[in-house]
């Protein structure tokens, strides 16, 4: 099994038991969110992602952090990347990475998840 269908099965079991702690039905779910109860099914079983604004609409409604969900996907929660889009200097730093870093992809998302933590930190703090 391959590390992304491990991560949506993991993010579907995530999201199931959050649902039943709620006490919502997959209909209820997908009338919040806007969603078809049958997608939400799939997703709920691995089978299929949500888009990432949807990631985020089901952590509001469930009440938990969007970081939770998006660190199952190995994705960069949406508030930092809409920050990253409007930081400049962010941005440089990033790139500079990446070009540093190009040839030694392991260490490039070692170092990209490390100053994306430090971003997330200081956002946390504010």
């Amino acid at each position: 099994m391959e590390l992304r269908e491990i991560q949506l099965i993991e993010l579907g079991k995530k999201l199931k038991d959050l649902r039943k702690q709620k006490g919502l039905s997959l209909t209820e779910v997908g009338k919040a969110v806007d969603l078809s109860h049958n997608f939400l099914s799939e997703v709920e079983r691995g089978k299929k992602q949500p888009s990432l604004e949807k990631i985020r609409l089901l952590a509001n409604l469930y009440e938990i952090n969007e970081d939770e969900l998006f660190g199952i996907i190995d994705q960069i929660p949406l508030r930092v990347q809409e920050l990253i889009e409007n930081d400049k200097h962010l941005q440089d730093i990033l790139s500079e990475a990446q070009r540093k870093f190009r040839k030694d992809p392991e260490k490039l998302e070692t170092i990209t998840k490390k100053i994306i933590k430090i971003y997330q930190d200081f956002l946390d703090e504010e």
